[in-house]
């Protein structure tokens, strides 16, 4: 079974417990974890949890909604980002997509897993893996939904304002439903960041637009599985909760998530923190001669060079073995076997990856380690 996880995290033996002395640079979550009104939150919620949660959690509905200046028939809340995913691939059923590569794989599986053909937009190398003008040309009468990760996942890149707008019109213009994966929006240290979030009025129009969010990330609470969508769309709601069991949203997620959105300095304050630590943990990897994108989110990706397959597996284990895994991105589409990712953490988490890292870099060390 274990054959099928894609993602990060997974150095977790039994019961969900990380084994010690193991800091996890696979998973991009906030560094500075929890906040404490939501750990409150969960602690007072647990007396609650001898009752069925509210299966339509109306009260983070309505928090939400205020949030993003919506109805709330506008919202929907999940059990994390995934299952809302699921729920809108089997709820939309387009016939064909446009995704990303690289970019989060989660949204071919849950799309193929329905019949969908999925075209990508490559990203390339030599333009630092940044979206460009090209994919407009693929927002062709062909795509029914284009799916964009806003940052990428595992690039932490965002296009620029300009050619967002320039998205927006062509998919409103091609009936395109354009869906936003703004899961790590709240690590972007700037306000002027492109997002969906401001044109999601339910005015009519006939392509949906949808921004997918988690309290995954900024908030440190994935063992909770909350997650959410904002669609321009009003009934689609109703169609993505009868597309899953009837309580999508447990009592303790519920509580989480209605004291994170009372926390808004927490997204601020990580952010403006997380973009220093990002900047002094990516000049440290160049330093050893890596590769590094210009990422704006809590995560960087990496490799040597010229990427080197050999090198970047030994090196995987070497960080493992130090008690440091990193996230082997082989299985990206759009990306040759030789790239890792690496969380950014607290200056002193980052400072022992960048150690482990120099050790490895030691003439002769990789070749022995192959």
């Amino acid at each position: 079974m274990n054959s099928a996880y894609e993602h990060g995290g997974a150095c977790f033996p039994r019961g969900g417990v990380q084994e010690s002395g193991i800091t996890d640079f696979s998973v991009n979550i906030n560094p500075l974890g929890m906040p404490p009104a939501v750990r409150e939150a969960l602690h007072r919620a647990v007396d609650a949890c001898i009752h069925y949660p509210d299966p339509f959690a109306s009260g983070l509905r309505a928090a939400l909604a205020k949030r993003y200046a919506v109805s709330e028939t506008q919202v929907f809340c999940g059990n994390g980002a995934a299952d809302v995913i699921e729920r809108l691939a089997e709820v939309l059923k387009p016939k064909r997509a446009l995704l990303l590569a690289p970019s989060f794989s989660e949204y071919e599986r849950a799309l193929t897993r329905r019949g969908c053909h999925c075209a990508f937009h490559m990203l390339r190398r030599e333009e630092g893996f940044q979206l460009t003008e090209r994919v407009l040309d693929d927002l062709n009468e062909e795509a029914e939904l284009f799916w964009l990760c806003l940052p990428n996942n595992p690039t932490g890149l965002v296009p620029t304002s300009d050619l967002f707008a320039r998205i927006l019109s062509r998919c409103a213009e091609r009936n395109i439903t354009l869906i936003t994966d703004e899961c790590f929006f709240g690590f972007l240290n700037r306000e002027d960041a492109p997002t969906l979030r401001h044109h999601l009025g339910a005015d009519g129009g006939r392509a949906r637009r949808i921004l997918l969010g988690a309290f995954t990330k900024t908030f440190a609470m994935p063992g909770v599985r909350l997650g959410y969508c904002v669609s321009s769309d009003p009934a689609l709601g109703e169609a993505l909760f009868a597309a899953g069991q009837p309580w999508p949203v447990s009592v303790l997620a519920e509580a989480a998530g209605e004291a994170a959105l009372a926390s808004p300095d927490w997204e601020r304050e990580s952010a403006a923190k997380i973009a220093v630590w990002r900047a002094e943990l990516a000049v440290g990897l160049r330093s050893l001669g890596l590769w590094v994108s210009e990422s704006e989110s809590n995560f960087l990706l990496v490799s040597d060079a010229v990427p080197n397959a050999a090198k970047n597996a030994a090196r995987l284990r070497f960080a493992a073995a130090c008690g440091l895994p990193l996230r082997d991105c082989a299985n990206f589409r759009g990306l040759s076997v030789g790239y890792f990712r690496t969380a950014v953490k607290t200056p002193e988490e980052n400072q022992r990856l960048l150690s482990a890292l120099a050790d490895f870099e030691k003439e002769g060390e990789w070749q022995r380690q192959s």
